[in-house]
């Protein structure tokens, strides 16, 4: 009972996460892509460019988005156990909800009810676990919604500037709907500056977490404190422990072979 009502809430808050987010993407495309980037074409061939990257950057982050959502974050193989040589501690890991003993770095979740191969964290705003399979897409997508957020930033800052001071200058004479518009148009872009903050911190955090091989869950263990993972193989074979051996593949969320985490998610080297 308490499982499904947890379920419940989880899905409550990642549709309204989902939601706010679109409108926040679709708003930002309606007023600045359509009302000011389109009409720029006519003077500007540099318009042309900037709605090319936009366009390319949404389905990038939107790409990603789906990836992380609906691929497996990794589950125990079948009549998988401890090996002969494994440690009294590997043989105590044995999870009593899902009667699996349960390898290095993996945890139960206690939203999905299953056991995750290298959970890093339950994400509530997409309602799916961060694991070893999908880890790669989430950072993705993460990357391209600053992009995103950092590039909306830098080419609409004249917009919302030049409005500002006409609004300024020639407030009396401006119609009702003129300043509700221009106030819009300018809250839209406050609130596009203090996600990127937000988001960018957060970015940040788990980039610094894949470059040390490290999860969010054995961080939150250590009381947050800085320590040395046991499993860190230097810098470049961390990042690329998660992000696949094909780096053509760290930027472009498509799923294929050659693009996947390198291991198992099971068997870790350690020091």
């Amino acid at each position: 009972m308490k499982n499904d009502y947890q379920q419940m809430i989880n899905n409550v808050i990642s549709i309204a996460f989902r939601i706010v987010f679109f409108l926040l993407v679709a708003t930002n495309y309606v007023f600045f892509m359509i009302y000011k980037w389109f009409p720029e074409i006519k003077n500007n061939s540099w318009a042309y460019l900037v709605i090319f990257f936009y366009n390319l950057i949404v389905i990038l982050m939107t790409w990603a988005t789906i990836q992380t959502i609906y691929t497996n974050p990794g589950e125990i193989p079948f009549y998988w156990g401890f090996r002969h040589g494994d440690t009294d501690f590997q043989r105590r890991r044995y999870c009593l909800m899902c009667n699996v003993f349960k390898p290095d770095r993996c945890h139960h979740c206690s939203v999905c009810n299953k056991c995750i191969l290298n959970m890093d964290h339950h994400c509530p705003w997409i309602n799916t676990c961060i694991g070893f399979y999908n880890r790669k897409y989430f950072i993705q997508m993460l990357f391209y919604i600053n992009i995103l957020i950092i590039f909306s930033i830098f080419i609409n800052f004249k917009f919302v500037w030049n409005d500002g001071l006409e609004l300024y200058h020639n407030k009396k004479r401006f119609e009702f709907n003129t300043i509700l518009k221009s106030l819009f148009l300018i809250f839209l872009y406050t609130l596009d500056f203090v996600a990127m903050i937000v988001l960018s911190m957060f970015f940040k955090f788990h980039l610094k977490l894949v470059f040390e091989n490290k999860t969010t869950i054995e961080t939150i263990e250590k009381k947050t404190q800085e320590y040395d993972s046991g499993f860190s193989l230097g810098s470049w074979n961390n990042f690329e422990q998660v992000m696949g051996s094909n780096k053509f593949l760290w930027f472009i969320p498509f799923a294929s072979y050659s693009g996947q985490p390198v291991g198992n998610g099971i068997d870790w080297t350690t020091k």
